[in-house]
């Protein structure tokens, strides 16, 4: 028995030995199959992580927000660029209201260009002075603003044109440009470095005289009668104009000249009467020509002869001071009247209301409005061409100035040009009439005016 439960316990550990590995296998199998299933749990995971790889992403779009910052930083550096320096000979005081319009007209149109971007982002600063309308204190305060500036570029010169003489050498000495609304001869000639807007009062005065005589009927001579301010400018006539209507066949049968606070016109007046002229020019601005023709009425002298104002007296402003006596006025523009509907006007009337709440329909606003546009696309091609490193003043002049043609002025003058024989930028004009309150057009736009210059 003893030898039988041996063999049957010797059996019994041989059975469980063998089994035993399989049942180790059988366990092993199945935590490798645990482990298994757990894998695809990670590969889950891992994908969930895959998953968030794109929100990474979206938070990088989130840091890209400063570099948009940088850009408008860059932005703002473009418009900090170096300021354009326009200095300004203004006449703020001894020239009334026409002087001050003037002024505002510069600094509507740069504050204008300024608010839109400036020049290619270059900021114009309108460094500016009071001249008086006087010769010594303009130089003064010439040299005093160019003292004051780093690199001038240009002259916006709205002065008397008794200082023309001096100012001219020193523009060429200093070699800057300078832009006058004043179409004074020695200014335009020789060509240096001033330039006009428009043609002289002498050529203007020429072209006026062409257009009546086109019409002359008369067996006798045309009788024409001048009169103007005992200064440059109300003489602007003498050394051209009169000589080219003489030559026409046109008796200049008196000259009239008045002190600048004359206030009673009426021996002035009476003298013309007497020579009884066809018509009578006045080489006058606005406030003048109101005066004196409202001295003209009380003679009734409108009813024996023309009166004729220059275009410094083309203002909305003569029609206002004058009411019903301004009524059959002549005169003559070489820019669009103010009622005129043209984008530049539309512009001038909302800058005017804007900064002002008012209107000055004055023409030496328009004048300068013009000029300023001039200087600002002067500074424009100029800067296009040399780039703001090699911008100067003579830059301006060579490569701003003499490269403009026809320039759009917005529709307020025929397209502008300069050339190097020619500084006028614009030598048409158009012959005008007061009527129903408003100036109304004789004439379309006539010219160019004949180049006539004083003799050196």
């Amino acid at each position: 028995m003893q030898r039988e439960f041996g063999k049957m316990t010797i059996a019994f550990v041989v059975l469980l030995m063998i089994a035993l590995p399989m049942l180790g296998a059988c366990g092993e199998k199945e935590v490798v199959k645990e482990v298994v299933k757990e894998v695809p749990v990670e590969k889950e995971v891992v994908k969930e992580v895959v998953k968030e790889v794109p929100v990474e992403k979206e938070v990088v779009k989130e840091v890209e927000v400063p570099v948009e910052v940088e850009k408008e930083v860059i932005k703002e550096v473009q418009v900090a660029k170096k300021d354009l320096s326009v200095l300004g000979l203004c006449s703020l005081t001894g020239l009334g209201l026409a002087g001050k319009n003037m002024y505002w007209a510069s600094d509507d149109y740069y504050d204008y260009v300024n608010d839109n971007g400036g020049i290619n982002g270059h900021r114009i600063k309108f460094a500016y002075g009071d001249g008086q309308y006087a010769g010594s204190p303009t130089l003064n305060l010439y040299n005093r603003l160019m003292s004051g500036e780093d690199n001038p570029l240009v002259v916006d010169m709205q002065s008397g044109s008794q200082v023309i003489t001096t100012l001219k050498g020193k523009f060429g000495q200093d070699k800057i440009p300078a832009v006058f609304p004043s179409p004074h001869d020695l200014a335009l000639y020789p060509p240096a470095y001033m330039f006009g807007v428009g043609p002289t009062y002498g050529q203007q005065f020429a072209t006026w005289i062409d257009w009546v005589l086109a019409d002359w009927e008369e067996s006798r001579p045309l009788r024409v009668a001048v009169m103007g301010i005992d200064a440059a400018f109300g003489r602007m006539v003498v050394p051209t104009g009169i000589p080219y209507a003489e030559e026409k066949g046109v008796e200049i049968v008196d000259q009239e000249y008045y002190a600048a606070d004359t206030v009673d016109f009426t021996t002035y007046l009476r003298r013309i009467e007497e020579n009884n002229p066809d018509y009578v020019w006045l080489n006058v601005v606005t406030h003048h020509a109101a005066a004196i023709m409202k001295d003209a009425h009380k003679l009734g002298l409108p009813e024996k002869m023309q009166f004729v104002a220059c275009l410094a007296s083309a203002s909305q402003e003569t029609i206002n001071l004058l009411g019903d006596l301004s009524e059959g006025l002549i005169s003559m523009t070489d820019k669009e009247v103010w009622s005129a509907d043209e984008p530049g006007h539309i512009l001038m009337r909302q800058l005017q209301e804007t900064n002002r709440g008012e209107i000055h329909e004055d023409y030496m606003y328009i004048s300068v409005f013009t000029q300023a546009m001039a200087i600002v696309e002067a500074m424009k091609v100029a800067l296009e061409t040399v780039g703001p490193d090699k911008l100067d003043s003579q830059a301006v002049y060579e490569e701003g100035f003499l490269k403009i043609k026809d320039m759009d002025t917005m529709g307020i003058t025929n397209p502008m040009t300069y050339t190097a024989d020619d500084h006028r930028g614009n030598p048409y004009v158009k012959i005008i009439e007061a009527k129903d309150g408003d100036w109304v057009g004789l004439t379309d736009w006539i010219g160019p005016a004949p180049q006539l210059w004083p003799q050196q």
